[in-house]
């Protein structure tokens, strides 16, 4: 259903996924998980991140509060989580994993269990159920869709080894956790942007084509007009896309880049001025999903292209949020990442 392929030559330096791991995971032991008991004193639901607090009653009596981050606001939607799911004053038993550093105090959290039994889901890696297709059928690739939820965790945390060039390997270097988009609420330029698990739609116009992502603004236009790239045009963080049709497949061309510190997998591994960005998105037969496909080349950070694809399932019964990312939020989960 997935896939990288690539094969590095010997001299390419190389660097290990792992160490591109999803930002958010980083400074959180998650091969541990605690069951704490408390309530629920603030559920802030933002985007890039959920944060809550519980007061956690201690075996002396004494009360210690407790920060929860949790996943994206617009992630957790198809989850069935919302800003009605927890309320101030609920008792909850929260299943998280302890800050490295922080330990207890800040916590990484998988699910919450309140006392009527309802599990509310916080983070989709660690979501107890899967979100796949609806029983409705699309008849083109026009609609909403949602990319399977570890698609991206995937890409990210694919054991093989990533090839870049000197200056990707100097890139990744001397990236710090400042210098993250996130802080600033910019989007990931795409590939990353279309592979993060919130709703995608696409919209079939007369000249164009509009693909929209619900985490971050992450908007494109695709020209389906039969027009040429421009040789010189302003580069944007989602470049200048033209389009056509290979049968049922739309494929999508995509050059003029801006620099940006989310162009590829992980933090860290910038888009370059030559970067060239190929899509193809499949109906596949059932209707009930799509195959979204990309090759990506970028001479100046990767020594050869990669190629992934995935699927999007098809769901007509969700609709996208457009929650806006929330700069204390982003800057609170940097917080986090830096007491690593």
């Amino acid at each position: 259903m997935s896939k990288i392929l690539r094969i590095a030559p010997i001299f390419v330096p190389l660097i290990p996924f792992n160490a591109l791991a999803h930002h958010s995971q980083t400074p959180y032991d998650t091969s541990t998980v605690l069951s704490i008991e408390g309530t629920v004193t603030e559920y802030v639901w933002k985007n890039p991140h959920v944060f809550l607090l519980v007061d956690r009653r201690m075996a002396d009596g004494s009360v210690t509060a407790v920060e929860i981050e949790a996943d994206a606001a617009s992630a957790l939607i198809p989850f069935g989580t919302s800003a009605e799911s927890v309320t101030a004053g609920d008792r909850v038993v929260v299943n998280a994993s302890p800050h490295r550093r922080l330990g207890a105090k800040a916590m990484l959290g998988r699910e919450i269990i309140k006392d009527d039994g309802t599990i509310v889901t916080l983070s989709i890696s660690y979501s107890r159920q899967l979100v796949s297709s609806g029983s409705a059928s699309a008849s083109s690739i026009e609609g909403t869709w949602l990319p399977e939820q570890l698609a991206l965790f995937r890409f990210n945390d694919e054991p093989e080894l990533l090839p870049v060039t000197e200056a990707g390997r100097r890139a990744l270097e001397e990236y710090s956790l400042s210098d993250s988009p996130f802080v600033s609420c910019i989007p990931p330029s795409a590939p990353v942007s279309m592979l993060y698990p919130a709703l995608n739609t696409v919209e079939i116009r007369d000249n164009v084509i509009v693909l929209r992502n619900d985490w971050l603004g992450g908007d494109r236009i695709v020209y389906m007009d039969g027009r040429s790239h421009p040789e010189n045009t302003e580069r944007t963080i989602q470049g200048h896309s033209i389009g056509w049709w290979e049968g049922l497949t739309l494929v999508i061309d995509t050059i003029h880049f801006a620099d940006h510190r989310r162009g590829h997998i992980g933090p860290g591994l910038p888009s370059g001025q030559r970067k060239h960005l190929i899509e193809r998105i499949t109906l596949n037969e059932d209707g009930t999903s799509l195959t979204y496909a990309f090759t990506a080349e970028d001479p100046d950070y990767l020594a050869e292209p990669i190629t992934y694809s995935f699927i999007w399932y098809y769901r007509p019964d969700m609709r996208p949020t457009r929650i806006e990312c929330d700069f204390d939020a982003a800057g609170r989960a940097l917080e986090l990442e830096s007491e690593e």
